[in-house]
């Protein structure tokens, strides 16, 4: 709903700014009058190079800091997006601010994008008002009043407070904030700020039109998105770290933001120097130039410096045995593990998990099952080089009975009305299929320990569809196989959520015609047409047709099909085939009569509006096992 507000705010925006302006330079200056003269006129190059001492500099800085706070761009660009950054915060998705505290530095970027603008508009005042030559004659020469400029942003630093505190308190208040933020990763934010200010002001001394003040708030973003933008390495060398599924495996890579407050503090001291040299370089200048690139080169260089050895094995080590200071907790009978920080979320994962094992016979419990988080990263884009080499996939991603939960599944936040049924249904799946023998993850079928084969093993190819290829990370087809049947069910009545979800997911197979079609229960959007570079994690992948038969079952009584699968249940798991139609047959049914209940009572599933509708189907390695390891 907020969204037009937001479009509004942003077209209306320029226009505000520039009739403010004018009534601004209206009002100051009434009898000045239009300056018709045939070129601009400036003042000596030697007074405008010149600078006064800081007791005359002072009254100038308090001044340009006051209207730099009273400008309406800071409001007109920092208040609509602001307000949709605070709206997130009640959103469908958990912040884990020990690898999310990032993400802060988006909060305060609207508000350096205001700066910017301001800073600029100001700082093209004298030109707006032609009033330069008049300012020329005074005792402040141009290179002081551009300090003066430069200077002012740091009056935004209580602003920039103010939005941080803000934010966190509402945080303290939500139940879709979580973790301890770093304060080094929080304060790049409040730099950037800063950053904006000066990059307006060096705008206006070299292109002083109010023009390329815009233009430089779309470069900062252009060069924000890009150029290594998601590379492990070269994030680093950006405004903000914030780099889509890159900060999900902080386990997974050096964290140098301590070193990036220096790297941007010498950016904006160096964009500093730059404006001043417009009215000539002087020692001091220069010295502060010098000074501000040598800092940017050192602190750049140890940001993307290749890893050591030592480094680079206790990356590998957090890959290929994530148990390693995890938190495990025993709950409803199995081992729940999580990551650092995430141990909140134990308890939100062991309600699927608990939903299925009610309505398993006792003797198919198994004792050593555990629920473990496990990073799924793509090599070719998320792992430095070092360690993509040296990393075996094969145990990073192994084929044993282990559910993973995996760092880039989404957590969906208590209360939202979608997000928790397709994270229960996916872990329950995964759960009841290490149950009933069906391979709960994909797992890597090759080897490849000392080269980087699987950091270039392509998972799509390209083409229209960019549809995924057959490589070594496996899927296998459960089509016709009555444990993806029982599986199905297990999961879609362990929560009232899952059970909604697998409801709309039949919903979806009826509109599409996917009955003979593999359709997988990944949480995360791993088939969007569009998306090659995303990694598949459900190992067992059940056609439309088993989900029919699974979504017609909860029209039944819960305990009643329970009963009937313990009756059986180990001629159910037991080595040979027992298909879709057997398992219905148990209960009376099959598939056709199956198909038509739920085409007749499946929630309506539209793919013109769907926001989902836009994917493909995962492409399987070959039939499931009979029998696990």
């Amino acid at each position: 709903m907020i969204l037009p507000f937001v479009l509004v705010f942003m077209l209306v925006t320029p226009l505000a700014a520039i009739f403010v302006s004018q009534r601004t330079q209206q009002l100051m200056a009434p009898a000045v009058g239009a300056l018709d003269l045939a070129r601009p006129v400036r003042g000596d190059a030697g007074l405008r190079g010149s600078t006064v001492a800081w007791r005359h500099l002072w009254p100038l800085v308090r001044l340009e800091s006051v209207r730099l706070v009273r400008h309406p761009a800071v409001y007109l660009v920092a208040i609509p997006f602001t307000v949709v950054n605070f709206f997130q915060l009640e959103g469908s998705e958990v912040l884990v601010l020990d690898r999310d505290d990032v993400s802060l530095a988006v909060l305060l970027a609207p508000y350096g994008w205001g700066v910017l603008i301001a800073s600029n508009l100001l700082t093209l005042r004298s030109r707006r008002w032609r009033s330069e030559e008049l300012l020329a004659t005074l005792p402040v020469p141009q290179r002081s009043r551009t300090a003066a400029h430069l200077i002012a942003p740091l009056v935004t630093l209580p602003g920039a407070a103010v939005l941080l505190a803000g934010w966190f308190a509402l945080a303290a208040r939500s139940d879709h904030v979580r973790g301890t933020a770093r304060p080094a990763a929080v304060l790049a934010g409040v730099l950037i700020v800063v950053g904006g200010g000066c990059v307006g002001v060096a705008v206006a001394r070299w292109l002083p039109r109010p023009l390329f003040g815009w233009l430089a708030v779309i470069a900062t973003i252009v060069l924000q998105v890009n150029f290594g933008a998601l590379d492990p390495r070269w994030r680093w060398m950006h405004f903000s770290v914030y780099a889509a599924e890159t900060i999900s495996y902080p386990r997974l890579a050096p964290q140098h933001h301590e070193v990036h407050l220096l790297y941007l503090a010498g950016g904006v001291l160096l964009v500093a120097a730059v404006a001043l040299a417009r009215d000539g370089l002087d020692r001091r200048s220069g010295a502060l130039g010098g000074t501000a690139l040598t800092v940017l080169l050192v602190t750049g260089a140890v940001q993307t410096a290749p890893l050591a050895e030592p480094d680079t094995a206790l990356f590998v080590t957090h890959l290929e045995q994530p148990g390693i200071g995890q938190t495990c907790r025993p709950a409803a009978g199995v081992t729940v593990c999580a990551d650092p920080g995430f141990e909140f979320a134990i308890d939100w994962w062991t309600e699927p998990v608990a939903g299925v094992l009610r309505r398993v016979p006792d003797a198919a419990r198994p004792a050593d099952l555990v629920i473990r988080q496990r990073a799924r990263v793509d090599a070719r884009a998320l792992l430095h080089p070092e360690i993509a080499s040296a990393v075996d996939p094969a145990v990073a991603w192994p084929d044993d009975r282990e559910v993973s939960v995996s760092d880039r599944w989404r957590l969906a936040a208590p209360g939202d009305p979608d997000g928790p049924g397709r994270v229960q249904l996916a872990l329950a799946y995964r759960t009841a299929s290490a149950l009933v023998g069906l391979p709960p993850d994909a797992w890597w079928s090759a080897s490849s320990r000392g080269s980087a084969a699987w950091a270039t093993v392509p998972l799509a190819a390209g083409g229209e569809r960019n549809e995924p290829v057959r490589g070594p990370l496996v899927q296998c087809d459960a089509t016709g196989d009555g444990r993806a049947v029982v599986a199905a069910w297990l999961a879609g009545q362990a929560t009232p959520a899952a059970r909604a979800e697998l409801r709309r997911r039949a919903g979806e197979v009826v509109a599409r015609q996917w009955a003979d079609t593999p359709v997988a229960f990944d949480p995360v959007d791993n088939y969007l047409t569009g998306l090659p570079d995303v990694l598949p994690e459900q190992g067992a992948v059940p056609s439309g047709g088993e989900i029919l038969a699974a979504t017609a079952l909860l029209d039944l009584d819960d305990a009643l099909v329970a009963a009937a699968f313990a009756d059986r249940w180990s001629e159910l798991v037991a080595p040979g085939s027992v298909p879709t139609a057997t398992v219905l047959g148990w209960l009376g049914s099959d598939p056709s009569r199956a198909r038509a209940a739920v085409a007749a009572t499946a929630p309506r599933f539209d793919p013109e509006i769907d926001p989902d509708a836009d994917t493909d189907p995962p492409v399987l390695t070959g039939t499931c096992p009979r029998t696990r390891r």
